[in-house]
């Protein structure tokens, strides 16, 4: 075992030879390499990489993050240290560094570390955030529960010039969706509009499940209407986020309408999830003879759904 892991080394010791002689060890192809070592689980031929390459920025990232899967922080700190005294000062690509660092610190749950990096990094005249940065930050803050601070991050996002894109503002619906917060989340709503950030399917679904949540099962009707109005065709998702919508508000049959007429009349395919919402439903009114035919019409198209031979609870789960 030994030998074999020592004879990999030496093998990748070769090649960084090779390519570093014909001058093929670019940035791009550091990285390249890097990050397929990290993904395959080997870590330690990342040491390999650095000692033949300049540390720079996302180089010294992959070394952070293979740290960071050790639960080695100090180790993650030092690189950006090391980073910083091996150029005399910060180059524009080190902010790749800082989003590994701050990421892992964020993933330890280290909020204070968190603050104490981003706040390096502004006041830096060479490090800029970047998107990346600013996504770090708000789920960081969102898994705290601080959305005041989710939306100041947000400010602070555009006040540097970056345009927040659908990704930012669907995290921040859904958190507040998730608080019960009808307040916020309609804010949130208006923001994106004013921001001029178009929805897309995610966004959709999100939005229509959340009304649900909050108790206006009748503006996520509206939204879907919205949708079709503007001739955006919704997803899977979308169509199965208004089914479940309309369960949750206890009106089975118009639910079964959105897979049995609503999805094939917009050429929309059901998966999976949406018909095992449906016939978890029918099977929860005890509607079992339409659970059996939705659950065969399910199997015909290759999803297999289980429907008891009688309505059974285990707990609060239903057997499938």
């Amino acid at each position: 075992m030994h030998k074999a892991c020592s004879s990999r080394e030496e093998a990748v010791t070769k090649l960084f030879s090779v390519l570093k002689r014909n001058r093929l060890l670019d940035s791009k192809s550091v990285e390249q390499i890097g990050k397929a070592h990290l993904d395959r689980g080997e870590p330690h031929l990342l040491e390999i990489l650095s000692q033949n390459c300049t540390l720079a920025g996302r180089l010294a990232s992959l070394l952070v993050r293979a740290c960071a899967e050790k639960d080695d922080l100090m180790g993650a700190e030092m690189i950006v240290d090391e980073l910083e005294r091996s150029q005399r000062g910060y180059g524009p690509t080190d902010i790749f560094a800082y989003n590994a660092l701050l990421e892992s610190y964020a993933k330890a749950g280290d909020l204070e570390m968190v603050k104490e990096t981003f706040e390096k990094i502004r006041r830096s005249s060479n490090l800029s955030p970047n998107a990346r940065t600013f996504h770090i930050l708000i789920n960081a803050f969102r898994a705290d529960g601080d959305l005041g601070v989710c939306e100041a991050t947000v400010e602070s996002m555009i006040d540097h010039g970056i345009k927040p894109k659908s990704g930012i503002f669907n995290t921040l619906l859904k958190s507040y969706a998730e608080c019960r917060d009808p307040v916020g989340f309609e804010q949130c709503l208006r923001r994106m509009s004013r921001s001029r950030v178009a929805p897309n399917q995610v966004t959709h679904s999100i939005v229509i499940s959340s009304y649900g949540r909050l108790g206006y099962p009748e503006r996520g009707e509206k939204w879907f209407k919205r949708i079709l109005e503007r001739k955006i065709l919704p997803d899977t998702v979308v169509c199965t986020s208004l089914m479940q919508l309309r369960i949750e508000d206890d009106r089975l049959t118009d639910a079964v309408e959105v897979l049995l007429k609503t999805m094939p009349e917009l050429g929309v395919e059901p998966d999976d999830v949406s018909y095992r919402a449906i016939v978890r439903a029918l099977i929860g009114k005890n509607h079992m003879e339409h659970a059996r035919l939705l659950a065969k019409e399910a199997r015909d198209r290759g999803i297999f759904v289980f429907v008891p031979k009688r309505n059974t609870r285990v707990g609060k789960e239903y057997l499938f």
